[in-house]
């Protein structure tokens, strides 16, 4: 969101300012991502044909037993046979 909001606003203190809002929110959490992670998202890209952010989205939603809100069709698409995909 941060990043989204930044590029289509060019607005950095507007970004940073999404990002203290996102931060706020009880139901939001930020993760570290740990290298076993990481090697784990690269096997579900190779076997979903997922972008690579993508990919590290959709596996830290499966660890964490999340469910994955998107209104990205083909992250939706990829990802159905992975997690709980809600649009």
């Amino acid at each position: 969101m941060v990043a989204a909001v930044r590029r289509r606003t060019g607005s950095e203190a507007l970004a940073l300012e999404v990002q203290t809002f996102l931060e706020g929110i009880d139901s939001v959490s930020f993760v570290m991502l740990d290298g076993r992670s990481a090697s784990k998202a690269c096997r579900l890209a190779a076997k979903t044909g997922l972008r690579g952010m993508d990919a590290l989205v959709v596996q830290v939603a499966k660890e964490y037993k999340a469910a994955l809100i998107t209104f990205d069709t083909e992250m939706e698409l990829k990802a159905a046979g992975v997690l709980n995909v809600q649009v």
